[in-house]
């Protein structure tokens, strides 16, 4: 902490050598080379003063060192050993699912039953990754409140059929098949609960979590069965991909459990969980449900929310250094 005395004198010079300077710039000088080396040194002396910026940034730094060196053991009487804060990344995998709450349909058939139009999801098939990083505080090793910012993707999707018969035998068959991707930057706040003191922890987890949609992608692939012309021809009728931002609201609410386990690796932490995170509530725009650009092929949302089951891994660094030999005691 004594340096920090001799700062305002080191600041002082640099501030009067460098006004000397530029009130003498050229007063003295004969030749091109002299007026070369004062340049030279005017800007040695600018990079003097620019380096007067950041030296309490500097000296703060080594003060907070010193401190945390200076410190004993681990004290379980001692509060400062009680808390400890970690900064980390993020990373995984997760499988979407879907939880239909009202079925639609735009299509009406006066001799068939209206579960015939009824959606097929895809559920839990179709692996999307997420990355973000992690803040975290520690109270007595055991209680850890983790927010948790990350930038994801959620993919499912879903196919129905439809066509017409005729009485001769003859029939089209349409079987449209649905893909969905949705971006979303979610937040979690999470509370963890370690069993354990020792290197390898076991911890299970609860929360909530508040997702933003970024963007949304849909992609409708139409494939046709004809027989009128009097064969069986089978193809691809039309696609079509759009963004499909109208589609569903801009944020989603849930929760989220888990279970996972965390091993100490010199000072830092690595850590890998599973968990599944439920929506709370249906995601799809009711108001743009027959107003978008898919709407005319028939195409048409039921109400839903997403579920997930998801993976990740990170590495925690602490914050508070807590012994002499530099260790965090967690």
């Amino acid at each position: 902490m004594g340096i920090l005395r001799y700062y305002p004198v080191i600041q002082k010079i640099l501030v009067i050598n460098c006004n000397i300077l530029l009130e003498n710039e050229y007063s003295d000088v004969i030749n091109y080379q002299e007026k070369e080396k004062i340049t030279i040194f005017r800007a040695s002396m600018r990079c003097a003063m620019d380096l007067r910026r950041i030296l309490p940034f500097v000296l703060l730094c080594m003060c907070y060192l010193g401190f945390a060196q200076k410190r004993g053991g681990y004290n379980s009487k001692d509060p400062y050993t009680f808390t400890q804060f970690y900064i980390g990344i993020r990373g995984g995998g997760a499988l979407t699912g879907v939880k239909v709450y009202d079925r639609f349909s735009s299509l009406i058939s006066i001799d068939s039953i209206p579960e015939n139009y009824d959606k097929k999801y895809v559920n839990y098939k179709r692996l999307t990754a997420f990355s973000g990083f992690e803040i975290a505080f520690t109270y007595k090793s055991q209680f850890t409140i983790s927010l948790q910012p990350s930038y994801r993707r959620q993919s499912f999707g879903y196919y129905y059929s439809n066509g017409w018969y005729d009485t001769s035998g003859t029939y089209l068959k349409l079987k449209n098949t649905v893909n969905i991707k949705s971006d979303y930057i979610s937040l979690p706040l999470i509370l963890r609960y370690d069993f354990t003191k020792t290197a390898l922890r076991p911890f299970i987890m609860a929360g909530i979590f508040y997702d933003i949609r970024s963007q949304s992608y849909k992609t409708l692939t139409i494939h046709a069965e004809d027989t009128e012309a009097g064969g069986n021809s089978s193809y691809q009728k039309e696609q079509l991909a759009s963004t499909a931002n109208a589609i569903f609201i801009r944020s989603a609410i849930g929760w989220l459990a888990g279970a996972g386990c965390s091993y100490r690796l010199g000072n830092i932490r690595v850590i890998a969980d599973l968990s599944y995170r439920s929506g709370m509530h249906n995601i799809v725009n009711q108001k743009n449900r027959y107003d978008n650009i898919f709407s005319p092929t028939g195409d048409v949302m039921d109400n839903l929310k997403l579920n997930q089951f998801q993976f990740s891994i990170g590495c925690l660094f602490p914050i508070k250094y807590l012994t002499n030999s530099y260790e965090s005691v967690d």
